[in-house]
C-alpha cells in the first residue's frame, strides 16, 4: 500500500503533467486541500491511500496520485458552484461526482462499469443521479450541462462559457484601453509608470529552472513586449530579494535547508504562498543565484528585504557558487540534470545577536548586519537600493529612489 508522502514524491519523480495542468498545480492540490475536505457529509469517505488513478507508465514506474486530491484542484479551478449542471463521465470511483456535489452542482454520473457506478452511489447518495450503462462514442447524448468530465478530461460547453463572460463583460469592459496607446500618452507628458512582475526569474520559461518554471518570461526585458512601450522606454529595473532564499513546490533549490534552522527561518519569515498557502522552502541567500538573476534581467539596484528574520544567528552562509562532480562553477546551468547535481559552495559570516527590526536608518542597524549587506553587494554585482527591516511600509531604508531622475 502506498501512503501519501510515498504518492507525493513517486508524482514528483516521474514530472507528473495530468489534466493539462502544470506541476506546480498539481502539487498545490497535495499542498493546500485537506485530505478530509472533500469526504461527503455522513457517507463513506474517500480511499485516498489504495483508491489512485493510474496515469500511464514512466521510467519502469506507475505514476499515480491520491484521486481527489487531482479532481478537487482540477474542479476548483473550473469554478463548479451551486446550480452548475455537471457531468461526469467514467471517471471511476465517483471521485469527481463527489466534489462537484459538495461545492453544490447539480450532477449527473454515468458509469459503464457496474461497480464503479456502485461506488457513485454509495458516495453520492440522493444528492445526485447515477446512470449505468454504456458510454456511446465516449460522450453522452443527454442533457444541457455546463461542465463535462470525460475519463478525467474537461469539456465547457460554448454556450455556458459564452454565459460566464456576458456575466462579467459589464463588469471589465470600462477599464478595456489600448495598453500601448496610453502607455506612451502618459510618457510624452512625463508620468511616472510602474510596472511589476508577479514571479521570480528563476521561474523564467526560458532563463529559468525548467520544467519547474512557469508558461511565459518573467524577465524585466517582458516589460517592453508585454506592455507595448519599446525597450529603450524602461528606466530604473529594481530587483526583489530576500536575506534568504525560498522556492514554492518542486524544482532546484542548492542552498535548501531541511533541518531546524530552516524551519526556523520559514516560522520567522511565515514562508507561505500568499496565493496556495503553500509552506515555501527555505535556505541560505544563494548570491549565485541572485547573480544570475540580476544579469538576465538587468537589474540596477535590490530591494533587500526580511532581514530582521536572520536577527540571532551565531553564524550565516551565503551561497557563492555550485559544485558538479567535483568541478566548481559560478551559475546554475540549464541542463536539469545538472541542476540537480548541483552542490552549494558556501562562505560563511558572523551573525549578530542585535535586533534589526524596525530600524529605518544605517545607523541602527548592527555592524555585522551591514558587514553582511555589503558582502551580499559585492557577491550579486548589484547595489542595494533599498533595506527593509520589518512587514511595515515604513520599516525601510531608502538608499536610492527608483524614481528619482
Amino acid at each position: 500500500m502506498i501512503d501519501y508522502a510515498q504518492a507525493r514524491r513517486m508524482m514528483v519523480d516521474c514530472q507528473l503533467r495530468t489534466f493539462d495542468v502544470n506541476d506546480n498545480t498539481v502539487l498545490d492540490a497535495f499542498d493546500t486541500v485537506p485530505r478530509e475536505a472533500f469526504v461527503p457529509k455522513g457517507r463513506e469517505p474517500f480511499a485516498y491511500i489504495d483508491q489512485t488513478l493510474n496515469l500511464g507508465e514512466a521510467g519502469g514506474e506507475t505514476r499515480c496520485m491520491p484521486a481527489p486530491m487531482v479532481v478537487a484542484r482540477m474542479i476548483q479551478a473550473l469554478r463548479v458552484r451551486p446550480g452548475v449542471a455537471a457531468l461526469d463521465v467514467a471517471t471511476g470511483y465517483g471521485y469527481a461526482a463527489a466534489v462537484m456535489a459538495e461545492l453544490g452542482a447539480q450532477v449527473t454520473a454515468l458509469e459503464s462499469v457496474p461497480d464503479l457506478a456502485a461506488a457513485a452511489r454509495t458516495r453520492l447518495g440522493a444528492s445526485a443521479q447515477v446512470i449505468e450503462g454504456p458510454i456511446a462514442d465516449g460522450a453522452p447524448k443527454q442533457g444541457p450541462f455546463d461542465v463535462i468530465l470525460i475519463n478525467g478530461r474537461v469539456e465547457v460547453r460554448p454556450q455556458a462559457l459564452l454565459n460566464q463572460l456576458k456575466e462579467v463583460a459589464p463588469k471589465i469592459t470600462p477599464f478595456i484601453r489600448v495598453v500601448w496607446k496610453e502607455l506612451n500618452e502618459r510618457r510624452r507628458r512625463g508620468d511616472r509608470i510602474l510596472f511589476e512582475g508577479a514571479q521570480g526569474v528563476m521561474l523564467d520559461i526560458d532563463h529559468g529552472t525548467s520544467p519547474y518554471v512557469t508558461s511565459s518570461n518573467t524577465v524585466a526585458g517582458q516589460i517592453a513586449a508585454g506592455a507595448g512601450i519599446g525597450p529603450r522606454a524602461v528606466g530604473y529595473v529594481l530587483g526583489i530579494t530576500k536575506a534568504y532564499t525560498t522556492r514554492v513546490g518542486s524544482g532546484p533549490f542548492p542552498s535548501e535547508l531541511t533541518d531546524e534552522i530552516g524551519e526556523l527561518i520559514g516560522a520567522r519569515g511565515k514562508e507561505f504562498g500568499v496565493v496556495t498557502g503553500r509552506k515555501r522552502r527555505c535556505g541560505w541567500f544563494d548570491a549565485a543565484l541572485v547573480r544570475q538573476s540580476a544579469k538576465v534581467s538587468g537589474i540596477d539596484g535590490i530591494a533587500f528585504t526580511k532581514l530582521d528574520i536572520l536577527d540571532g544567528f551565531e553564524e550565516l552562509k551565503i551561497c557563492t557558487g555550485y559544485t558538479i562532480d567535483g568541478e566548481e562553477i559560478d551559475h546554475l546551468p540549464a541542463a536539469t540534470q545538472l541542476q540537480a547535481k548541483a552542490k552549494p559552495v558556501y562562505e560563511s559570516i558572523e551573525g549578530w545577536q542585535e535586533s534589526t527590526k524596525g530600524a529605518r536608518s544605517w545607523a541602527q542597524l548592527p555592524a555585522q548586519a551591514i558587514k553582511y549587506i555589503r558582502r551580499v553587494e559585492e557577491l550579486i554585482e548589484v547595489p542595494v537600493a533599498l533595506l527593509s527591516t520589518s512587514p511595515e511600509r515604513d520599516d525601510t531604508i531608502l538608499v536610492t529612489d527608483p524614481f528619482a531622475d
